[in-house]
Parts: structure tokens; C-alpha cells; sequence
């Protein structure tokens, strides 16, 4: 269920629930993925927790581009997005800072994935080579340079290629109660600690700070993005913050931006 509302030229809506043929569509490729020995406590954790939120990416996707599209996934890891597109025909390749993590997973399902720390280094892919680039949960992660990293997205995209994020939202609910009431900025990971400590034990960075939605879409803009729209996503079980999210719709749990590449450059 949708409901739509304007703000200047950005189009802002709300997204409720994913569609079923996408819960359908994340849930396959789980079980495909679900006997991944590698990280089997994060990964199940990890799919458990996030099931809903990738069912809305999956309708993102699927909802605005042709299979036809050259799609690059970075940060695909653990590759349950990358398996539903590319079950459902779609061109994905997916970027990863060690795909060896999920090397038995890869095999057998056929997946196209290079290795790259997006951070670090240049995407391995040419300029003005791709019809879609998908970050999603990934930008709350990066602690280097995040302008050089996604002006490194910028590089690859085709003019008026699109940049898909997707990102929890700082000024949600939960991240308000939690600023005021327990004096910690998260709204869906908490632990500065455990966040870093993440580089260890799961072989990437946790959340290194969460953001709102006008702070995502001035950096992208300044990067030489142009924002089409914001989608405010998710809800809760807690009855209170489900009635705030409903009059309140940017409170909502996470949001998602689409951008895309200008026609001319910038």
C-alpha cells in the first residue's frame, strides 16, 4: 500500500508491506543459500532480520527495470538479493570484499561476483557501463571516503543509469526514543564497540553511523547524483510506534533513495 506526497521535485512516498511474490521471491533464495557453512550464525541471523526490508529492494528492482538491465549489486554478501534477481531473470553482477566467505554458495548457484573493496579500490567495470548499481544497506558501512566511493559509482553508471539505496533512517522512531531516552545514535544497530569489532569477526565493518534521509540526498547531490525520489519504509511490532509511522510516515524504520546519473555530466 502506497501513499503519495510531494516535495519540491523529489517524488516521497511510503511503502507499507513488500508484495508477496517478492517475500516468495527472497525466501527461495534463502533456502538456496541457507547451508552456507562459511558464516552460518550471521548469515541466519542476518536473514531472519532482514527478509522484509530485502523483499522491498527486490520491488524496487523489479518494479523499474527490464531484465535486459545491466545491474551491479555492491556489497552483495550474503548474496540473497543477487540469488532472487538472478533466479527471476535478471542480469546481476555482484561486488564483494571477500567472496571466498560465501565461495561454496557462489558455485552452486551460478553467481557472477568479483571481488573489490569499494573503498579502496576502483570498481572493476568501465565507465558509462551500467543500467543500475544497487547499495543497499551498504552506504551506513563505509568509513573511508565515501565521496570517492561513490563518485566511483557515478564513473560506471550509463547517463541516466540509476543509483538504487537503501539505508536505516536515523530520524525514525526508534532512532529518536533511542537518542532521547538511552543517549545512543542507531536506529537498527547499536554498539560502537560491536560494530567495529564486526572487521574481525565477520570480515567487514558494522554501521559506522546512520543517517536521515536529507542528509543522503544533499551528499548525493554534491557527488554530482541527481535524487528522483525517497520511499520511507518498514514498520513495527510496538503498537505506539506503529500509530506515530502512520501520521508520521519519514519515521518509519528505513528509506530507500532512487538517484540516477545526469544526461550531461555535471
Amino acid at each position: 500500500m502506497q501513499r503519495t506526497y510531494r516535495k519540491k521535485r523529489i517524488r516521497r512516498y511510503e511503502a507499507r508491506t513488500p508484495s508477496n511474490a517478492a517475500r516468495q521471491a527472497i525466501q527461495d533464495a534463502i533456502q538456496k543459500i541457507s547451508d552456507c557453512a562459511e558464516m552460518e550464525n550471521w548469515f541466519r541471523n542476518y536473514a531472519n532480520h532482514h527478509q522484509k526490508r530485502l523483499a522491498f529492494d527486490y520491488d524496487t528492482v523489479t518494479g523499474r527495470l527490464e531484465k535486459s538491465a545491466e545491474i551491479v549489486e555492491c556489497g552483495a554478501a550474503p548474496f540473497i538479493l543477487t540469488v532472487a534477481l538472478v533466479n527471476s531473470g535478471y542480469n546481476v553482477t555482484g561486488l564483494d570484499i571477500d567472496p571466498n566467505r560465501f565461495k561454496r554458495t557462489i558455485e552452486r548457484t551460478k553467481l557472477t561476483i568479483l571481488k573489490c573493496d569499494i573503498e579502496n579500490e576502483p570498481l572493476p567495470l568501465a565507465d558509462n557501463s551500467v543500467t543500475c548499481v544497487l547499495f543497499n544497506q551498504l552506504f551506513e558501512h563505509l568509513r573511508i571516503n565515501i565521496i570517492r566511493t561513490m563518485r566511483e559509482v557515478l564513473r560506471v553508471l550509463k547517463p541516466e543509469g540509476q543509483l538504487v539505496l537503501s539505508t536505516p533512517n536515523l530520524l525514525s522512531a526508534s532512532g529518536i526514543i533511542n537518542l532521547v531516552k538511552r543517549q545512543t545514535a542507531f536506529s537498527t544497530a547499536k554498539g560502537v564497540f560491536e560494530q567495529y569489532e564486526k572487521l574481525d569477526s565477520i570480515g567487514h565493518m558494522g554501521h559506522v553511523r546512520e543517517y536521515t534521509s536529507r542528509e543522503v540526498c544533499e551528499f548525493l547531490e554534491k557527488t554530482g547524483f541527481s535524487v528522483d525520489e525517497i520511499v520511507y519504509r518498514g514498520s513495527y511490532k510496538n503498537r505506539f510506534r506503529q500509530m506515530v509511522t502512520k501520521m508520521f510516515p519519514s519515521l518509519r524504520p528505513n528509506f530507500g533513495i532512487v538517484a540516477s546519473k545526469p544526461a550531461v555530466s555535471r
